[in-house]
């Protein structure tokens, strides 16, 4: 009986011991903040950039190698691209030097306009850098007067002068006759391209998704000319197409066909209702 108090004894005395020493080295412990329950594991928190899904900033005129790199491999399958300007290929030098001082003169009004670009990284190197992939040009100031549009058509061999006015000009009509009306309180969409290699990754629908939430805070509609490649995504963003432009010069039997589409904001839509 002395023996098994004598072991009960020791026994607790070796645990006592046990807790003591846990509790001490607990103490020594540099002190942390408290997890928050309702945050992410630790391997699931990765800085904002690095994830695989297109971000958006604001474009500058540091960003114009890469903006030219987009436009030159986004826009050759564009109709309008081969209406206006039919021998960039003839002479590329004019095409490059022109659209580069275009979207230079996009970016020196910000005023009126809002130049974008989606980036991705990119992993192939031994730092993670983001590349721009896709590029969008909004109209926030419609009412004013841009300038270094329709430049230099006196001296660059790549243009058709010819369908560039006959272009500007059907511009300026279907404006004023399907948008006008909505004056300076609408967004519209000068421009969007897409590198061909980054399609179908969420580019597009990053730099939209800016456009629409923009006019959605204003109770404003967005609007834009679409050609029959951007229509089908301004169609899966709830666009409506309300008419279509054709751009010919004479009777000329080459024409240019776009769609004259509208996504009006809910507030629009509620009062188009009453």
């Amino acid at each position: 009986m002395v023996f098994k108090r004598a072991a009960r004894r020791l026994l607790c005395l070796a645990l006592l011991l046990g807790l003591t020493t846990a509790l001490a080295i607990a103490a020594l412990q540099p002190q942390t903040a408290m997890e928050d329950v309702n945050a992410p594991p630790r391997y699931m928190r990765v800085p904002h950039r690095l994830h695989d899904g297109p971000t958006l900033r604001l474009a500058t005129k540091d960003d114009l190698d890469g903006i030219m790199r987009i436009v030159r491999a986004g826009f050759p399958d564009d109709p309008e691209v081969d209406y206006r300007f039919p021998a960039r290929g003839t002479y590329p030098e004019d095409y490059l030097k022109w659209t580069r001082l275009e979207y230079e003169h996009y970016i020196e009004q910000p005023d009126k306009f809002v130049v974008h670009l989606a980036e991705i990284p990119d992993h192939s190197g031994s730092e993670v850098v983001m590349e721009p992939v896709a590029l969008a040009v909004w109209d926030t100031a419609v009412l004013t007067k841009a300038n270094g549009t329709d430049e230099g058509l006196d001296e660059r061999r790549d243009a058709n002068k010819e369908h560039c006015k006959a272009f500007t000009e059907s511009a300026g009509k279907a404006f004023a006759k399907y948008f006008a009306k909505y004056a300076e309180k609408q967004i519209h969409l000068w421009l969007i391209v897409t590198h061909p290699n980054f399609r179908r990754r969420g580019a597009g629908s990053v730099l939209m998704k800016w456009g629409i939430d923009a006019a959605e805070q204003k109770g404003w509609p967005v609007t834009v000319f679409a050609s029959p490649m951007g229509e089908l995504l301004y169609s899966h963003l709830g666009f409506r197409r309300i008419a279509t432009k054709i751009v010919q010069v004479d009777d000329e039997p080459q024409k240019l066909t776009s769609a004259i589409m509208e996504k009006q904001s809910k507030q629009g839509l509620l009062e188009g209702l009453l």
